[in-house]
């Protein structure tokens, strides 16, 4: 959904992109488009077009990082409050991804979880200290989460999380 505004002499192209799920309000992209009005209907029916047709399979299987970023947050921001929906985005930015997240989904294996697990208890933390237990099992419980919805989705016949067992710490 797009519309058309004048500025001063230049037409822009406003398009709308749905609900921003952190702050709840409307997000709107403004597209210079010309000098000119048919210009500007050009420019909007071709967003459109671009809009409506679905982008076709590039580059073959679909990572574990284009499920995480492509599927399951955006599915997951509608069920959970802001701040919890900030922190999955964060754990899959910058702990699943960057160690995992070039894996095409069906390739997936237990040895690549305990792997990341390792890394993450050993190099992780912000100054290059290990994570705690506990911020491991939210890793945990997010790919476990997502691993379920591939298979819900019939993208995976298993959920390799689901026979991983990570034990909760327990204070001293």
């Amino acid at each position: 959904m797009s519309y058309i505004i004048q500025r001063q002499n230049r037409f822009y192209v406003v398009s709308y992109d749905g609900i921003d799920p952190l702050t709840g309000k409307e997000r709107q992209r403004w597209h210079a488009a010309g000098h000119n009005r048919p210009e500007a209907e050009m420019f909007a029916e071709r967003l459109e077009k671009e809009r409506s047709e679905p982008s076709p399979a590039v580059g073959g299987p679909m990572t574990l990082a284009e499920f995480l970023t492509n599927t399951w947050l955006p599915r997951k921001r509608r069920h959970v409050r802001a701040t919890t929906a900030y922190r999955y985005a964060w754990f899959v930015d910058r702990c699943i991804n960057p160690a995992i997240g070039d894996i095409p989904l069906r390739r997936l294996r237990s040895e690549h979880l305990e792997e990341l697990y390792s890394q993450l208890a050993a190099t992780g933390g912000r100054r290059g200290d290990g994570l705690a237990p506990k911020t491991i099992i939210e890793v945990h419980m997010i790919l476990r989460a997502a691993l379920d919805l591939a298979v819900q989705r019939e993208l995976l016949t298993r959920n390799v999380a689901a026979s991983e067992q990570l034990k909760r710490p327990r204070a001293a």
